[in-house]
């Protein structure tokens, strides 16, 4: 229904699917760390950072997706402008969280390992250069660069990547510890 409204221009019809649709994604990124928060032998998933993590990630993929539709299809570049600065926005709040996540004092000691395997251990490449280089830092110096027409595609496909990185690193590191 949204991309129908979209496509015909009904912007009534995407006022009233709005609410609805922001709710739908807060409660599905929400009952995701609700499964998550389950896992209780995993300590690094039971931070109280879990819930906003996910939600953050949920909006910022959403933003960065709605960005790479207001390149291709939008017709005012200002659609493009607005979403570029809430994604800069984005992008700044979830690097303070993934420092967060990462770098603070943690509730156990194998909470605190498994930050250390990603920060420190087999997965700190892929998260310096990989989640925050490249999916964090370099999207939002893209989206700040109003030289490059090509830039907030390549910030937009970056973020992506990063969260998905992120994300995939996140879940090993908090499967990684032995159980026992």
């Amino acid at each position: 229904m949204w991309l129908y409204a979209g496509a015909t221009g009904n912007h009534e019809l995407l006022l009233v699917l709005a609410i609805p649709t922001l709710l739908l994604g807060g409660a599905t990124a929400g009952y995701s760390a609700l499964l998550f928060g389950q896992a209780e032998g995993r300590d690094f998933w039971q931070s109280p950072l879990v819930l906003p993590h996910l939600l953050l990630a949920a909006v910022t993929a959403g933003c960065a997706s709605l960005l790479l539709a207001a390149m291709f299809f939008a017709g005012d570049p200002r659609v493009a402008q607005g979403v570029a600065g809430a994604l800069r926005l984005l992008l700044l709040a979830s690097l303070l969280v993934l420092l967060a996540e990462t770098m603070t004092t943690h509730a156990s000691h194998d909470a605190a390992r498994a930050a250390r395997l990603i920060t420190r251990g087999p997965y700190r490449t892929r998260f310096w250069l990989g989640v925050v280089g490249a999916g964090t830092v370099l999207p939002f110096v893209l989206l700040m660069s109003p030289l490059y027409p090509w830039a907030p595609t390549a910030a937009a496909l970056l973020t992506l990547g990063g969260l998905w990185l992120w994300e995939d690193l996140w879940v090993r590191a908090g499967q990684a510890l032995p159980l026992s």
